[in-house]
């Protein structure tokens, strides 16, 4: 397959061409095996995404939602991962990742496995807009899964007192997630919160209030 992505240079078809052909790949019937797709993922879009430096088209990003919506596994394995740790990614590919996490076809599976995928990784600052854009849409995760997300976004806190995207993911879980935070996660989210220097810092504290009531 990957022979075949290469001699068809798939990486270098025009974003109306890539359209079209998603279309074809997304109605075949058996779907695809999860290391084809995965492979098809990679050819398709991981290059093309990279180099955007301006926002990617409307072809491009319904064929990049298209994809992730039918195949998510390949596609958090060939390009949310390598995405969110390549070192160049910058607002134009942080833009589609959101517009992708805000996409209301996106069935509830879906959205936890792209979760799933994003504690998995180390994070950044990229890392927090995609995450605020997929949490906003309250996602039906269990406890343990909650629990992970809130010990990753604690571990976090230190490093990153002073950014204004990290601050808004954190006031996301807290308003949006109020009901699911314990008592425990809620006092070490008090120690977090506490060295934050952004402008939203009253913000956060007047949240955090509210979660002992």
């Amino acid at each position: 397959m990957e022979l075949l992505c290469s001699q068809l240079q798939l990486s270098q078809i025009p974003d109306s061409v890539l359209l079209q052909f998603c279309s074809c790949l997304l109605s075949l019937s058996p779907a695809l095996s999860i290391s084809n797709a995965t492979v098809l993922a990679r050819s398709l879009f991981l290059g093309r995404i990279l180099s955007l430096t301006t926002s990617a088209s409307r072809l491009l990003r319904t064929a990049f939602i298209s994809f992730c919506a039918k195949y998510t596994y390949p596609f958090c394995r060939a390009l949310l991962g390598p995405l969110l740790q390549a070192p160049g990614v910058g607002s134009a590919q942080t833009e589609l990742l959101c517009s992708l996490m805000k996409d209301e076809s996106l069935e509830p599976d879906t959205q936890v496995l792209l979760l799933e995928q994003v504690l998995e990784l180390a994070w950044k600052e990229e890392t927090f807009l995609v995450l605020q854009a997929l949490l906003e849409r309250q996602v039906e995760m269990s406890p343990a899964t909650f629990g992970v997300l809130m010990e990753k976004l604690c571990e976090e806190g230190l490093a990153a007192s002073a950014s204004v995207a990290y601050a808004k993911l954190m006031m996301t879980v807290m308003t949006k997630y109020q009901a699911s935070i314990t008592e425990p996660q809620r006092l070490h989210l008090a120690l977090v919160l506490e060295p934050n220097t952004t402008f939203l810092r009253k913000s956060l504290q007047s949240a955090l209030r509210l979660l002992s009531r």
